[in-house]
């Protein structure tokens, strides 16, 4: 379930910075599965040298709080969870500055 929400890379990139937050945003994953998912996987990605495919998005928290409210938004509009975490990382990488309102905008734009 959670690889259908989130693509390899960006499981990584939560992982590493211990985004419970986003990983509770699975459908069936509650707090304390995030966090055990956390602990039990961030010592085998940081050996995997995999914490750096995607963390450049994660790694600043004023994009994960924008993401994160970006994907709620839109998914009180009705839109996929899965698919609007998708668009709005891709949208946030291309501009990483953008506030919150911009990226739902270019989101809704997508979708």
């Amino acid at each position: 379930m959670i690889l259908s929400a989130l693509s390899p890379s960006e499981l990584c990139g939560v992982i590493s910075s211990s985004n419970d937050k986003l990983l509770k945003t699975v459908k069936g994953i509650g707090l304390k599965t995030a966090q055990r998912i956390i602990v039990d996987l961030k010592d085998k990605i940081a050996t995997s040298g995999m914490e750096t495919v995607n963390s450049e998005m994660f790694a600043n928290p004023a994009n994960t709080e924008i993401h994160d409210e970006a994907v709620a938004a839109l998914t009180m509009l009705g839109f996929a969870q899965a698919a609007s975490q998708k668009v709005v990382a891709a949208i946030l990488k291309e501009e990483p500055a953008a506030p919150v309102e911009k990226v739902i905008k270019l989101a809704l734009k997508r979708l």
